[in-house]
C-alpha cells in the first residue's frame, strides 16, 4: 500500500480512531531518529509561546481538558 493510499485510508476513519492511530504512529519512531534541531524560526516560536506562557499562566490547559475538547460532549 503506498503512503498516500495508507494516508486516505486513515483520514476515512473517526477521530478517536485517527487521534490513536496518530499516537501509535509517533510511539513508533525511535528517539535518536527523531529531527533534534529547530530552525530559526521554531525557536523565535517557542520562545514567543514561552514567554506569552509565562506571562499568563492561565491560558495553559492541561492534559486532560485537551483530550476531553477532542473527545466533545459524551
Amino acid at each position: 500500500m503506498s503512503v498516500e493510499a495508507a494516508l486516505a485510508t486513515l483520514a476515512a476513519l473517526p477521530v478517536a480512531d485517527r487521534i490513536r492511530a496518530a499516537q501509535v504512529l509517533w510511539d513508533s519512531i525511535p528517539e535518536g531518529d527523531a529531527p533534534d534541531r529547530l530552525t530559526d524560526e521554531q525557536r523565535r516560536l517557542f520562545a514567543r509561546r514561552t514567554a506569552e506562557l509565562d506571562a499568563t499562566p492561565g491560558i495553559a490547559l492541561t492534559w486532560e481538558q485537551i483530550k476531553a475538547r477532542v473527545k466533545g460532549p459524551q
